[in-house]
Parts: structure tokens; C-alpha cells; sequence
């Protein structure tokens, strides 16, 4: 939809604030590489998506298996999972553009950052608009059929007639009533690529009809950091923030989990993983 450059907090204000208006989400980007590609396709070293594929019910079962004690359903469990680095099909969102500006400007000094402003409601109403977010209830569905040859969700009636069926092309936005601190402290929404057949920079040049980018020059990244911190937006109240329902359960045991489900999907699965 277009491009910007903001060199001061003040102006990325300006420019954010009539967008949070209109319902549009966020992307911080510290480099142009991976844009709004999900971690499962540019950390593919193959042009063939299915040498990951193949082992993404592995992966998932990794998680899902390990973290019964949790309680939680797939969908909660594999967001909270994506913010602790699972390699997955989820893109991460924010709704606080203070967050996602933080992430453009954190990594990368050499390069530009980059925050994506998305149209998220108008992109609802060209793509989704007939089921709206995907809730929980379809999400378990689609996990339990991981393989998404025809990534679809079908609502039946009691005596097992089709009511209505819903099938994905597009990434489609996760709705959840799961609030970890960890996920709230980016105010946090995702987008979820369902049909991995498709043409990946097809995909992207949908999205981008939807997208703004607003770029932050190198030289200016430090500085925003600082202007960033001064209303209370750094590394300790975004990325340090912990997931009280990780305390029993313990912190390092889910990210050593996360890192088993990771190289299982990449083929790199290390025997003393455990």
C-alpha cells in the first residue's frame, strides 16, 4: 500500500496513531529478510517445503505430548510455544505498534528496520469475512489434521450432514481467549499460513496490498531505542517477561522442549535432546 520513513518517536506517533484507528496490526522487523513469511518457510534450507512438512506433526507432538500437565488446548499452547521459538506457521502480529517498533530497531544496526502496518478488518472482509477469526473449536480441528493437503474445517449437524465447511488459502488471524503475560506484553496476534503449496511469493504480494511499511533508517535505531525505553518499552517489559503458567512447570524445561520439536522438523534431531 505504500511507504514511510519516520527518524523520531514523535513522528512514528503521528503516523501510527490514525492507523490504530482503522484496526491495523503491527510487524517490527529489524531486517527486510524474513517480512511476513512464517519461521517453517524461510528457515526451509530447501526450495521444497515438504522436507519440513513431512515432519511437522513430529514437531507438534513434541510440544503438545510434553506440556499435558499444562492443560492447555492446542491453539493456547502452540501460540505460547511460537513466542518461546517453535519453528512454526504462525506469524506473529501486535496490536501496540510501540512493540513491534522496538523489535525493528533492536537487532541489525547495519541494515534498516522495518515496522509492517497491516489492514488487518479490511483484510477480514476480502478474505475471511464468512468465518472471521479462527477460534479454538476449528483451530483443534485443523491440528488434527496437520498435514493440510486441503487445509478445511467442516461444521456438522447430529446427524452428521455438513452444515458448512470452511477452507483456508490465505493466512488466516487466530483468535484466543489464552492471556499469558508473555503473549500480553506484545499484545500479541497471529496470522497463521495454512495451504504451504502455495506459491510463497504470491502469498506475500496478497499481503502486501494490505500492508504499510514504515521504515526506520540504521543510523536512527539506537536513538528510537532510547526514546522507546523512556516510556517503559525495552527488553525487560517485552522480552524478559515471564509466563506464570510456566512456574511449575519451569521455564527452561518448555524451551528445551521447543528446541527438540525444532530439530525434529529441520532433520536435526540431537539424541541427547530429551
Amino acid at each position: 500500500m505504500g511507504e514511510l520513513t519516520i527518524f523520531s518517536l514523535e513522528e512514528f506517533i503521528q503516523e501510527t496513531t490514525k492507523l490504530l484507528f482503522f484496526g491495523y496490526v503491527f510487524r517490527g522487523l529489524s531486517c527486510y529478510c524474513y517480512g511476513q513469511i512464517p519461521t517453517i518457510l524461510f528457515k526451509n534450507k530447501s526450495e521444497d517445503s515438504s522436507v519440513e512438512l513431512d515432519n511437522e506433526q513430529k514437531s507438534f507432538n513434541v510440544v503438545i505430548d510434553g506440556c499435558k500437565k499444562l492443560k492447555l488446548n492446542n491453539m493456547s499452547l502452540l501460540e505460547l510455544a511460537r513466542h518461546y521459538g517453535l519453528i512454526c506457521r504462525f506469524v506473529d502480529y501486535s496490536k501496540n505498534p510501540f512493540v513491534s517498533l522496538y523489535y525493528a530497531c533492536k537487532d541489525d544496526g547495519d541494515v534498516d528496520g522495518k515496522v509492517i502496518a497491516f489492514d488487518l478488518p479490511q483484510y477480514i472482509k476480502d478474505h475471511c469475512e464468512s468465518w472471521n477469526l479462527i477460534d479454538d473449536g476449528v483451530f483443534n480441528s485443523l491440528i488434527d489434521y496437520i498435514n493440510y493437503q486441503v487445509i478445511a474445517s467442516e461444521e456438522v449437524d447430529l446427524e452428521g450432514n455438513i452444515i458448512e465447511k470452511y477452507s483456508f488459502c490465505y493466512p488466516v488471524p487466530l483468535s484466543s481467549n489464552f492471556n499469558s503475560e508473555r503473549i500480553s506484553s506484545h499484545s500479541g496476534i497471529f496470522m497463521m499460513w495454512c495451504d504451504l503449496t502455495l506459491d510463497k511469493n504470491e502469498v506475500l504480494k496478497e499481503l502486501e496490498k494490505y500492508s504499510t511499511n514504515i521504515v526506520v533508517p540504521k543510523e536512527y535505531k539506537k536513538r528510537m531505542l532510547a526514546e522507546l525505553n523512556k516510556i517503559n518499552f525495552n527488553q525487560k517489559t517485552i522480552e524478559k517477561v515471564p509466563s506464570s503458567i510456566l512456574k511449575h512447570f519451569g521455564e527452561k524445561r518448555f524451551k528445551k522442549l521447543i528446541e527438540k520439536a525444532n530439530k525434529i522438523l529441520l532433520n536435526e534431531e540431537d539424541d541427547n535432546l530429551s
